[in-house]
C-alpha cells in the first residue's frame, strides 16, 4: 500500500474480532518503527504500556467507561507522554553528548528546559504535541500491516495512572485499541471531512 492508500484506508474501528489474536512480534516491530516519528531535540517523550492480559484488560475496561472496544481488542496500548523529558536524565541526550561533549550540549539542554519546562502549559504542550506525532505514526503503521486501531480519550485518567504505575510527571496521551475489525459488524459510513477551503487561511 502507498502512504496515500494507508491514510485513506485507516479507520477508527468500533468493533474488534475477539477471536483473532495479534502477532505480538509484529506489534513490537510497529512500535519500534513508530519511534522514527519526529520530536523536539529527538527527545521522544513517550512510552507505551501494552495491556494484554485478561486481568489488565478488565481493569482498563472498567476505567475507560466500559467501552466495549477495550474488552474486544486483543491489545490496548496506553500511550504515555512525559512532561519532563527535556531534562538531562532523558537518555536521548546521551547520543549527542557522546558525539559533541557535555559542555557543548549543556546549552541545548538548558535551551530545552527554558522552552519546554517554563510552566505547566509548556510542559503539557511539549509532551502531547510530540507524543501525538508518535501516536498517529503508530496508527498509520498498524494499518500498513493490516492491523486496525481506535484511538480513545474517554477514561478516568487518574485511576488508570494509579492502576498502571504512571508517575505524576506523565500524562496519558491516548488509549489505542489494536486488533482486527469484526467484519460481521460493518463499518459506519465515513463522514465528510472539511475541505481545503474550510480549514485554510492564506496570508
Amino acid at each position: 500500500m502507498t502512504v496515500q492508500e494507508v491514510n485513506l484506508m485507516r479507520r477508527s474501528v468500533q468493533n474488534f474480532d475477539k477471536d483473532r489474536p495479534l502477532d505480538m512480534e509484529l506489534v513490537k516491530r510497529v512500535i519500534e518503527e513508530a519511534t522514527y516519528a519526529p520530536s523536539g531535540y529527538n527527545l521522544q517523550p513517550w512510552r507505551v504500556i501494552v495491556v494484554q492480559s485478561e486481568e489488565s484488560k478488565k481493569t482498563l475496561f472498567n476505567l475507560a467507561y466500559k467501552q466495549e472496544k477495550v474488552s474486544q481488542a486483543p491489545v490496548t496500548l496506553i500511550i504515555v507522554a512525559d512532561k519532563e523529558a527535556y531534562k538531562r536524565e532523558n537518555s536521548a541526550w546521551d547520543e549527542l553528548i557522546e558525539e559533541y561533549g557535555e559542555d557543548r550540549i549543556s546549552g541545548l539542554i538548558e535551551s530545552a528546559a527554558k522552552g519546554y519546562g517554563k510552566d505547566e502549559i509548556s510542559k503539557t504542550k511539549f509532551a502531547h504535541l510530540n507524543t501525538s506525532l508518535f501516536s498517529m505514526t503508530l496508527m498509520l503503521l498498524f494499518k500498513a500491516y493490516n492491523i486496525d486501531s481506535h484511538p480513545m480519550g474517554g477514561m478516568e485518567e487518574d485511576k488508570i495512572k494509579k492502576a498502571f504505575n504512571i508517575n505524576e510527571v506523565e500524562d496519558i496521551n491516548m488509549l489505542l485499541c489494536i486488533g482486527y475489525h469484526d467484519t460481521v459488524k460493518p463499518l459506519t459510513r465515513r463522514k465528510r471531512r472539511k475541505s481545503y477551503k474550510d480549514i485554510v487561511t492564506v496570508y
